[in-house]
């Protein structure tokens, strides 16, 4: 598994334990507002995390028993990585609930480990229509995009996920390597104009 699958795999993970009070909740609650406020305005990644947990929290949660359900099952499997059952069970959620970012975001993530880029960057962009803010959303475009070669277009990705979560680490870091990358590229090109 590569560097970028690993972070993402990892990112995931870290992100399973707010799956915890479920209530009737999605990218279109209420409290979002709020806590997408309070991440904007925090001063550093350990002020932050407490409402990046909340946020992702919220977008965990679905009306519907069962779709919250086999979205956990579906993550659980990812976890495990198996990535051809949790395929199945998110596809299944955006069929049933296609208002569901999160549905969407999860079929996503695993497209992206299973290395079907092309498809993931597809849910990625419907994710980002149903909730223009999910950060994880803008990271998860922006390392398709750089396993893609495209400096420019992942820098943006990036750039736009840190407009919503400033303190997003893995942005920045990913950020600082791009645009050394860009650097040399542009190096290179200039070098094949002479």
């Amino acid at each position: 598994m590569n560097m970028f699958k690993l972070l993402l795999l990892i990112s995931f993970i870290s992100g399973m334990s707010f799956f915890s009070e479920q209530s009737l909740a999605d990218q279109n609650d209420p409290r979002l507002a709020t806590l997408f406020l309070k991440l904007g305005n925090a001063e550093t990644a350990q002020e932050s995390k407490p409402f990046e947990k909340q946020i992702w929290q919220v977008w965990m949660e679905h009306e519907s028993p069962e779709i919250s359900t086999k979205l956990q099952e579906g993550s659980r499997a990812m976890q495990a990585q198996d990535f051809q059952e949790a395929l199945v069970l998110f596809s299944e959620l955006t069929e049933e609930a296609p208002r569901f970012a999160e549905a969407w975001n999860k079929r996503a993530t695993v497209l992206y480990l299973m290395g079907r880029l092309q498809e993931s960057a597809k849910d990625v962009e419907q994710t980002l229509n149903l909730e223009p803010r999910h950060f994880g959303a803008l990271s998860g475009k922006g390392l398709i995009l750089m396993a893609l070669k495209d400096w420019s277009g992942a820098i943006e990705a990036f750039e736009q996920g840190l407009k919503v979560h400033p303190n997003m680490s893995s942005a920045q870091s990913h950020l600082q390597f791009l645009k050394k990358k860009q650097k040399e590229e542009e190096i290179k090109w200039k070098k094949n104009l002479v």
